[in-house]
């Protein structure tokens, strides 16, 4: 799986209940940075319907619970096709705009384009990252 990777200073955690196909990242160093949700095994929220925008950092979901306590969590954003992941990548939360729609730290990657997009925030991942905290 190819990946760019979130920020450079987002520290990736990884815990035995966790799954590859969750965030497992935050960056406490993002300002307004709210609540580190990796340290759960289930995500804090997630989603099927996601749009997103090339060239674009805005993700928006309508049927989304998103807060401001989300700033700073990573979220994996994947290309459902088929059924099947086929294209993953990591976003942090810089902003929060309303319970629909964040802004993330870089523009979205062209093969995440469209509608429909799997995500999920937080919750610890099962595989490993470039830089990992344990706990």
């Amino acid at each position: 799986m190819a990946s760019t990777f979130a920020n450079s200073t987002a520290i990736w955690k990884v815990r035995a209940g966790g799954s590859q196909s969750n965030g497992g990242g935050f960056d406490p160093l993002v300002t307004n940075a709210g609540t580190d949700y990796t340290d759960q095994d289930s995500p804090q929220t997630s989603g099927t319907t996601g749009t997103v925008t090339s060239g674009s950092t805005t993700f928006v979901d309508a049927s989304a619970a998103f807060t401001s306590a989300m700033i700073g969590n990573v979220m994996q954003i994947s290309a459902a096709t088929g059924g099947s992941a086929a294209a993953v990548d990591y976003y942090v939360i810089t902003a929060y705009t309303s319970a629909t729609t964040v802004t993330l730290a870089r523009m979205i990657t062209i093969g995440l384009v469209a509608h429909g997009r799997l995500w999920a925030i937080a919750r610890s991942s099962s595989m490993a990252f470039p830089r990992i905290s344990s706990r």
